[in-house]
This record gives C-alpha cells, structure tokens and sequence, in this order.
C-alpha cells in the first residue's frame, strides 16, 4: 500500500510541474545585434541596438508578434556613416512547449526597415568634404527562431533568437535597389502577463491525477457508485456469496415398540 501511495503522490507532482500556464500577452525588451551586408563593393558592417516585442497568445501553439528594433552604426572601415537603422515587423508565431518551462518556437515576421543618416565615403581624416544625407524606407522581412526560459510564473529569460534579416534597400553606389541578407541574433527578458483559460478535461484512463494519495484513489475506485465503477469491474468489492437453502421438510417422530 505504501507503494501505491508513493505512485499517487509522485503522477499528481508530474503533472502540476508540467501543467504551465500560457500567458494571454508577453512584452520582451532587449539587447539586438545585427550584421548588415551591403549586397556590393562596400563589406558587410555589424551594429548594436535593441529590440522590443509584444505578443499575443491565441493559444498554446499560435500567437501574433510585433516587433520594433533601432539599431547604430557611426563608422564603417575608417569612412564616417551616422546611420541609424529601424525595423517594425509582425508576423505569427509558432511554439512547440508553451506550457513547460523551455520553450523553443519559430517565427515569421514581415514589414519594413527605414535607414537615415549621413554618409560620406571620404577618408574620415577629412570631415570637411562633402557629405550624403541618406534616408529610406524599404521591404523587411525576418525569419528564424529562439528559447524562451521562465524564470518565474510572469518572468521568462531568453538566451538567444536568431533570425535571417532580408532588407531590400537603396544602394547609393549602384543607384539601385538590391536584396541585402542579413543576420540579427538578441537576447534579453520577457514578462508575461495574464493567463489563458485552461478548459477542465475529465480524465478516465489516470482519475489519481485528481487526489492526493493512492488509498485514496482505490478508496474511490471501488466505490459502489463511483463514475470508475463500470471501468473498473476487478477492483470492486464483492460481497460474500449468500447461501441459499432448500425448505427443510418436517421431521415426524418414529415410534418405537
């Protein structure tokens, strides 16, 4: 007994430690790097910024992302480039363990990306030749993926995304426009507020789940009127066989001589 006892107690800790709940709404904040590649003669440049996200949950597999991004870059290989970049992007989510603890999940997210500035392709020894003010606004599109780790029941960190950043932009050089493939990885933070409605199941292969001991699970099960009655049949207590008796027939005395 002992033993069904330990089993009782150890399937209803399974299963809380599992059962996660799925937040209605999640807000990251966070630390974003970014490798540009021009897509022509100048080389490929990285840039530091940050990036914030708002997510709806629809369920525990899809949600609905938005995301805004800055990122700075002020020197390219010796030239002087004050170029702030922005992204604003949104598309949907996927996540593959929403109600544990480690969740990975992938994601699409389309928009656009402005870049302005000034650029001058001059030796930076010189900052008095002329300069080009650069301002755009062109396609974005973000494709890739993360982890996300709770750290608490609104609290969640996570270590690392890691998304394919495909611009489609100006290119002062060759006075066109021309696919730019890109990398960006963040990390940071996310909160998570509110909770989605979990509908209750019935259960009837596990019922243990629903106590808190084993004894008490049999104690249920063989019930008479327990809804497990009839899944039950083997585990009923059965009532000792009543002994039936034919009608005892009247004795008539012998006489003796």
């Amino acid at each position: 007994m002992r033993y069904v006892n330990l089993v009782g107690v150890t399937v209803l800790a399974c299963t809380a430690a599992l059962a996660q709940p799925v937040p209605k709404v999640e807000s990251f904040f966070g630390y974003s790097y970014v490798r540009f590649n021009s897509a022509g003669p100048v080389p490929a440049v990285s840039s530091n910024g940050g990036n914030t996200q708002i997510v709806y949950n629809f369920n525990s597999r899809i949600g609905l992302v938005g995301d805004i991004g800055g990122y700075h870059k002020s020197d390219v290989h010796g030239f002087y480039s004050d170029n702030t970049t922005f992204t604003i992007t949104a598309g949907p989510r996927f996540s593959f363990a929403k109600k544990h603890r480690v969740n990975p999940y992938l994601q699409g997210l389309f928009g656009v990306v402005s870049s302005s500035g000034l650029a001058s392709f001059v030796i930076r020894a010189n900052p008095l030749l002329p300069q080009q003010n650069i301002s755009d606004w062109s396609y974005a599109m973000l494709l890739g993926g993360g982890v996300d780790i709770k750290l608490g029941r609104h609290v969640a960190f996570r270590p690392l995304e890691v998304n394919y950043f495909l611009s489609r932009a100006d290119n002062p050089l060759m006075d066109a426009r021309s696919n730019q493939s890109n990398l960006r990885a963040s990390a940071g933070i996310s909160f998570l507020l509110g909770e989605r409605s979990r509908r209750r199941r019935r259960l009837r292969r596990f019922p243990c789940t629903f106590v808190l001991t084993g004894r008490a699970c049999l104690s249920e099960l063989r019930a008479p009127n327990s809804v497990w009655a009839s899944q039950f049949p083997l585990l009923q207590k059965r009532s000792a066989p009543t002994r039936r008796y034919g009608s005892q027939l009247p004795i008539t005395p012998i006489a003796t001589a």
